[in-house]
């Protein structure tokens, strides 16, 4: 059994909540924290009385006894877990994982106009291996599999898409337009043979071969977003809607979880609620949203 419990916005108490067979995850007091300034966290078994233990701000033999013991049934709880429960980590839980997020994207809601939109953080809440994660997608990006896209919204959110996907949406995107010969040269010339995520004048122009009115055009198409003076991003033709939905759906999710009681919920009671009407991409595609981003503990 698990609590989702909302990092940020919680007030000052410095309660542990001990549920039966549960645990949640509260912050630390400030004389607790890092030196960093960042707050620590304990996650308690719990225990048959379903008991409520309150850690107190003032120092004393008392309360670094309980810190001890707090520590101590953390740690062999999370050891239990790993014996238990080996967390996977190789190419095949990332590819597993991308497929199970990528199935959870919602196609009709856009009229199946975008390709399944992964974004990299929410792999994990799957995979909790980051830099595993991170260089198993790196390989696939490299030969060709995956493609990754700045979305925007923050520096580190990049969406990830298969290329195939990619590829058949743009082309679906274009048909019939003025621009379709040029997106398709564009699909053949620089997505097939190069990985990256975005491009400078230079290369589109002396490696490539395009025009400055061929860039224009590109722009004008979607497959490519400005980066700044003299540079573009690979972006996916329609996303502007895709990531409206997504930031309504996940301010929506947040603001659930912290009205709840103690600003924590179970999530196998979270994903059987009615979302509400602004979650639009589906309760379970916004919580792997949360967990990877690090915006809950659970």
């Amino acid at each position: 059994m698990s609590f989702l419990s909302v990092v940020r916005g919680l007030g000052p108490n410095v309660t542990t909540h001990f549920r039966k067979r549960g645990r949640c995850l509260k912050p630390l007091p400030r004389e607790l924290t890092s030196s960093s300034g960042d707050p620590a966290w304990l996650g308690v078994l719990g225990s048959e009385r379903g008991r409520r233990d309150v850690i107190s701000r003032g120092p004393g033999a008392m309360e670094r006894r309980r810190r001890r013991l707090l520590a101590d049934a953390f740690g062999a709880h999370k050891r239990r877990r790993r014996r238990q429960e080996p967390e996977p980590e190789g190419r095949e839980a990332v590819e597993g994982a991308l497929h199970s997020l990528a199935a959870l994207f919602p196609r009709g809601l856009f009229d199946d106009a975008l390709p399944p939109l992964v974004l990299r953080h929410q792999l994990y809440s799957l995979v909790p291996a980051r830099t595993a994660v991170d260089q198993h997608l790196n390989s696939m990006k490299e030969e060709g599999l995956v493609r990754l896209f700045q979305l925007g919204f923050d520096t580190d959110a990049f969406g990830v898409v298969f290329t195939e996907d990619y590829k058949a949406k743009v082309v679906e995107a274009v048909a019939g337009k003025e621009s379709e010969a040029l997106v398709r040269r564009f699909l053949d010339s620089v997505l097939t043979p190069c990985a990256d995520i975005s491009y400078d004048m230079v290369r589109m122009m002396q490696d490539f071969g395009f025009r400055d009115a061929d860039i224009t055009q590109l722009v004008g198409a979607g497959v490519l977003t400005v980066r700044d003076a003299g540079s573009w991003w690979l972006a996916v033709p329609g996303a502007g809607r895709f990531m409206k939905a997504f930031l309504r759906g996940r301010k929506a999710v947040l603001a659930l979880i912290q009205k709840a009681r103690y600003r924590e919920v179970l999530l196998a009671e979270l994903q059987t609620r009615r979302p509400p009407r602004a979650v639009r991409l589906g309760l379970p595609y916004h919580i792997h949203d949360l967990i990877g981003a690090q915006l809950v503990r659970w």
